[in-house]
Parts: C-alpha cells; structure tokens; sequence
C-alpha cells in the first residue's frame, strides 16, 4: 500500500445519555505537514467520530457498512471495527482492532479513507497523463 494521505493522532469522544455526542480528533495530512484539529456532533459516538474525521480531511464521506465485533475474551477483549466507505461505484475497506471499540472505529475508518484517497489520486494522475498525452497527438498534428 501506498504511504498514507492521513494519520489519526488524537481522538477524544464525548456521550451519555443525556449528552449529545461530541467527538474532538487531530488529523496528520502527510501531503501538507500539517495537523488539522476538528470536532464535531452526531447521533451516536461513533457517527460523531467520523463526522469530526470527515471534517478535518476537508470532505464528506459515505459509510456504506460498519460493523463491530470481540475478537477475544473478557473485560479487556479486542473489538474488531470493519468500514465500507463509497467513493462512486467502489468501495474501500477499513479493518482495526483496539481494545477501544471507538479508537478502533477511527482507526478503521482512516485506513478506509487513506484506501479511497490512494485510489482518487492515482486516479486523477491517470486523467492528467492521458490528457497529456492527447493534447501531445494534438499538437504533433498541428505540426
């Protein structure tokens, strides 16, 4: 895989039941050096988490499924978290494991979006280098 467009390096999420969740997260864009700080609501912990993630990458998202499930034993068992973000007709998948059913909700989501952000950059140089080379015919048979 590709090195990351983004890294997760601080979650701090917010809920109770007469609380409306609220989620704070930093994101490293590897792109700019640069560490965007961002928080955000929804309706559960979870969404907030993501809403806050979508707003420090600078844009929406669509979940497709997530799913959480224990991958062990016990009070401090491992929660697996499994993201299906939507970018047109393809899908990217996110799996993580933590202890921290929420930190392993985020960190499966940035895995995700690190997928669909590889996919739409490689992507969009596909549409730059074909352009360029049609716009190299079109100027050889100018010639």
């Amino acid at each position: 895989m590709e090195a990351p467009f983004f890294k997760l390096t601080r979650i701090d999420v917010s809920a109770g039941t007469e609380k409306e969740p609220v989620a704070e997260v930093e994101v490293y864009h590897f792109k700019s050096d640069s560490v965007r700080a961002e928080r955000a609501t929804g309706d559960g912990p979870v969404d907030a988490l993501y809403n806050a993630i979508d707003v420090a990458v600078g844009s929406p998202h669509k979940v497709l499924s997530y799913s959480i499930r224990s991958v062990s034993e016990g009070s401090d068992a491992l929660g697996e978290a499994t993201v299906l973000l939507n970018y047109g007709d393809v899908a990217f998948r996110g799996v993580a494991r933590d202890s921290d059913v929420l930190q392993a909700s985020a960190l499966a989501y940035m895995e995700a979006l690190n997928k669909l952000e590889t996919f739409r950059s490689e992507e969009e140089n596909e549409v730059f280098v074909r352009g360029g080379i049609i716009d190299s015919f079109r100027a050889f048979e100018d010639e």
